[in-house]
């Protein structure tokens, strides 16, 4: 804790004070030379604790000195100033600052958090500023007080000079200790402290009325004593008390009548209104010792009206700039600062905001350059160009979007999340709620790549929130109402991921129903009839994932009518007629699923028709010879499934042809060499079907050719490299067919190798973290084929190690589960193999248990109710009740058969496991 103040000096120092700074006559001046006497006789009294409001005030003096000591004396020598060392004025500012916060935080602070150090240099100070105008041993003794105080405070300024490799500037030292008449350290600390005096009355009631009761308090028994005078001495302090206190009021007085004096004159001079001035006089008044505020004020004067005539120098500013200059120097020449600077703030303000306008404009200048760069594949240049507009328009959640889609493209899920949080902050700070829900929406849609589901649904449900509180707040906007919809179809998307068929199915529904009300309202629109095409195609598709397939058929067929009717009121537009190709080839899908395999072909088809027509009207429109490419694509599946694999591979064949000729026109555009990629894998799969290994090989290796070229130019795109590792593992499901199994396990090694990279480099994405596990179980699968049971064990392990760790993390993801359940069948196969029963019990067991609790959980799903048939099969073949297991299989397969979701593949399911229970001694 600081050392307490002496306090019979601060008593005595601002007597003095008050009486060199306010009060100023001979009679005060005696009275504090007989208390300064008096101070020297009672040289026993003790130091009392430093008070609050005392330690303020000497800290708002001592700040306010040094300031205006600094000041000083950069006008003091101003081209000496000028020749200092940029480290050394940079310094004295620094010290300005420095000064200014000090004088804030005392006037801020509150009890108890002042702890100021006075008692040497400060109380020598006071002591000086009491003295120094007596002669004899008091004024030598002021005179060495004085000394004392300007060498501590002098060392400290110097020991900041030396810790900062300064070199002090000339004449500070002489200007620091100035014997002149109101000048140097002293002078100024010991003016401030007299007007503390004058206008703070509790630290004058302190130090000055009761300082001197404590005096005679304290001093009481050594005065009796020394001067055997009590019965005089008490009297005496009373009367200096009364007189003290009357002094001030006068002094106060006398002040104010002079400084209205010296404003009149100086108004009436000048010709200027006296309210004018009155600002510049209080600012003065706080600032400026009393000895100086008359020279102080005149310089100001001065300084404004030497302005006010000042020519502005030439600059290349706007003409509003100029035009305020002037304003504010007109308003000087009436000696009105306030008003000049109310006109300079006003200018700036609107010069600030068209700044802002101009940096929006080349903000969305900069946004339409990283569009284009963005749409010829320019991504390095559109991320920087992007960059560049958020910059220029920090409220502008638009380019943190746009980059945060082109990392997605590149497959950088971690950096389009980084963009997407940007966006979110600058739309929540900005109040962009609309703005928000994209940005939600968006970060919701890269954590389903990445496999998080249950944070992707709290996002989405964020989205959602603040779209369903938007549309209740205004059920007439249909823009609102349509978010909405948007916002149940992603959330019904991401519960289909989850396996949660029953709530996707909810969710569309919602969509459906938002849409069927705006379209109802407004049947002319054909943006809310497409939107409603959709909600049918997206209800169709969770009715296939959970075996509806009538309810699918139907769902697809009311969204053809609308595509249909749509196309037939349009007959020009492509898009519409693109959505009827769709539709028709959404047929074709539930027809495959139901085994009505030649409906199938027939809905494939016509949407090749379609495909076919719109490619013919536009042979420029890569996109539409693209989807034609697609379209025979779906033939070519349809061909295989009835196992015409002769005109599957001619659909293939003609779809490759498209693609060659697209890829040959657009050789950079890496979006449609990776299409040719694809097609070179349908025709690599259906010549394995066919048994032509060699022709397979041909194909899977043509598009692993492109595959490394595209990835090895863009090193950073995790999705051409994943794609690689895809080719990779097709050449080893071709040599395991070939059984060339060393080539086959070179091959999925070759995979493994650069999916174990992806999944380092993002470890959080579970999608790569699965592939990684399937190119184990690839690996697996090729060392039970060349009887390495071992080491087929130590890759299902691998791959098992990584699959608990999702599905563990994310518990609500089905799909993970689900591939769990698969680990635990591959290590059950193997220990069979092994022949350790036992152990493959426990594994099939395992997986039945997942199994189970996901069927439980989503009963239409008839996806997990085959599983639930495979894992009671698996159980029976291992010896584990085999009776049970196979009646609980047979049980299943039958009830999927009745209702119609026993896909046509399975079909012989039933009679095989009645067989079984026949064997196992059972009834089927």
């Amino acid at each position: 804790m600081a050392d307490p103040i002496t306090l019979g000096g601060l008593a005595l120092w601002g007597l003095g004070a008050a009486a060199g700074g306010a009060l100023g006559s001979t009679t005060d001046r005696g009275l504090c030379g007989v208390l300064a006497g008096l101070r020297n006789k009672v040289t026993a009294w003790k130091g009392l604790p430093a008070n609050h409001h005392v330690a303020r005030a000497v800290q708002i003096a001592h700040a306010q000195a040094l300031e205006v000591l600094i000041k000083d004396f950069r006008k003091s020598d101003p081209g000496g100033w000028d020749r200092l060392p940029s480290a050394e004025r940079a310094f004295y500012d620094e010290m300005l600052a420095e000064c200014r916060r000090l004088h804030r935080y005392a006037e801020e602070a509150k009890e108890g958090d002042l702890q100021f150090d006075l008692n040497t240099t400060l109380a020598g100070t006071i002591d000086a500023v009491l003295l120094a105008p007596h002669q004899g041993p008091a004024g030598e003794r002021a005179a060495a007080l004085k000394d004392g105080a300007e060498d501590q405070a002098l060392a400290a300024f110097r020991a900041i000079f030396a810790e900062r490799r300064l070199t002090e500037p000339p004449g500070f030292e002489a200007h620091f200790r100035s014997s002149e008449p109101g000048k140097g350290y002293v002078a100024d600390f010991g003016g401030f402290i007299a007007r503390q005096i004058k206008t703070n009355d509790v630290f004058r009631n302190i130090y000055v009325v009761e300082g001197l009761a404590e005096i005679k308090a304290l001093g009481l028994d050594v005065l009796t004593v020394m001067l055997r005078m009590e019965a005089a001495f008490v009297p005496a302090l009373e009367h200096l008390e009364r007189q003290i206190a009357e002094g001030f009021d006068t002094a106060q007085k006398d002040r104010d009548e002079k400084h209205e004096a010296v404003l009149q004159a100086i108004a009436a001079r000048n010709g200027v209104p006296p309210e004018n001035l009155r600002p510049l006089f209080e600012a003065v008044g706080r600032e400026v010792p009393e000895a100086r505020f008359e020279e102080a004020i005149r310089a100001a004067v001065a300084d404004l009206l030497k302005r006010a005539e000042q020519r502005p120098q030439a600059f290349n500013d706007p003409i509003e700039v100029q035009a305020a200059i002037k304003a504010a120097r007109a308003k000087l020449r009436q000696l009105d600062p306030d008003g000049a600077v109310a006109i300079l703030d006003r200018a700036e303000a609107e010069e600030q905001e068209a700044d802002a306008a101009r940096k929006r404009g080349r903000a969305r200048m900069r946004m339409e350059k990283a569009e284009i760069l963005k749409a010829v594949y320019r991504y390095d240049e559109a991320l920087t160009a992007f960059a560049e507009a958020a910059a220029l328009d920090p409220a502008a959640p638009w380019p943190h979007f746009e980059s945060g889609d082109i990392w997605t493209l590149r497959g950088d899920i971690g950096e389009a999340l980084s963009c997407y949080d940007a966006a979110e902050k600058v739309a929540d700070r900005h109040g962009l709620q609309r703005d928000l829900s994209i940005a939600w929406s968006k970060k919701a849609d890269v954590l389903v790549k990445r496999g998080s589901l249950s944070k992707a649904v709290a996002a989405y449900e964020k989205c959602h929130a603040i779209q369903e509180a938007a549309a209740f707040e205004d059920p007439v906007n249909g823009v609102l109402q349509r978010d909405l919809s948007v916002s149940h179809e992603r959330i019904g998307e991401v519960q289909i991921a989850q396996g949660k068929l029953e709530e996707a199915a909810t969710a569309f529904q919602a969509m459906h129903d938002i849409l069927s009300r705006l379209a109802g309202a407004d049947p002319s629109n054909a943006g809310l009839q497409r939107d409603l095409w959709l909600s049918y195609i997206k209800i169709g598709d969770v009715r296939i994932a959970q075996g509806k397939l009538e309810e699918a058929a139907t769902a697809f067929q009311t969204g053809l009518a609308i595509a249909e009717r749509l196309a037939g009121g349009d007959p020009s537009n492509a898009g519409l007629h693109r959505d009827l190709s769709v539709s028709h080839n959404m047929i074709g899908d539930v027809r495959i699923a139901q085994g009505k395999l030649e409906e199938a072909a027939t809905a494939f088809q016509t949407g090749l028709a379609i495909a076919e027509r719109l490619a013919g009207g536009d042979p420029s429109n890569a996109g539409l010879q693209r989807d034609l490419s697609v379209s025979h694509e779906k033939i070519g599946d349809v061909r295989i499934a009835q196992g015409k694999l002769e005109e599957a591979a001619t659909a293939f064949q003609t779809g490759l042809a498209i693609a060659e000729r697209l890829a040959g026109a657009d050789p950079l555009n890496a979006g449609l060499h990776r299409d040719l990629s694809v097609s070179h894998t349908k025709i690599g799969e259906v010549r394995i079907a066919q048994g032509k290994l060699d022709e397979a090989t041909t194909a899977f290796q043509a598009s692993l050719i492109i595959d490394e070229r595209l990835a090895g130019a863009d090193p950073s795109n995790a999705g051409l490299h994943r794609d690689l590792s895809v080719s990779h593992t097709k050449i080893g499901e071709v040599r395991i067919a070939q059984g060339k199994l060393d080539e086959a396990a070179t091959a999925f090694q070759a995979g493994l190798t650069i999916r174990e990279r992806l999944a380092v480099a993002d470890p959080s994405n579970a999608g790569l973290q699965r592939d990684l596990s399937v190119s184990h179980n690839k690996i697996g699968n090729v060392r039970i084929a060349q009887g390495k049971l071992e080491e087929a064990a130590t890759a299902f392990q691998a791959a098992h190690d990584i699959l608990s760790r999702l599905a563990g993390g994310d518990t609500s993801n089905a799909g993970l589960q689900r591939d769990l359940s698969v680990s635990h069948e591959k290590i059950g196969n193997v220990r069979i193999a092994q022949g350790k029963l036992d152990e493959a019990a426990t594994a099939f067991q395992s997986g039945l248990t997942i199994r189970e609790r996901l069927a439980v959980a989503d009963p239409s799903n008839a996806g997990l109710q085959r599983d639930l048939i495979v894992s009671h099969w698996k159980l029976g073949a291992a010896g584990v009740e085999p009776s049970m297991h196979y009646q609980a299989a047979l049980a299943i397969a039958r009830d999927l058969e009745s209702t119609g979701r026993l896909v046509p593949t399975d079909r012989d399911f039933v009679p095989r496991l009645e067989r079984l229970m026949r064997e196992a001694g059972g009834s089927s």
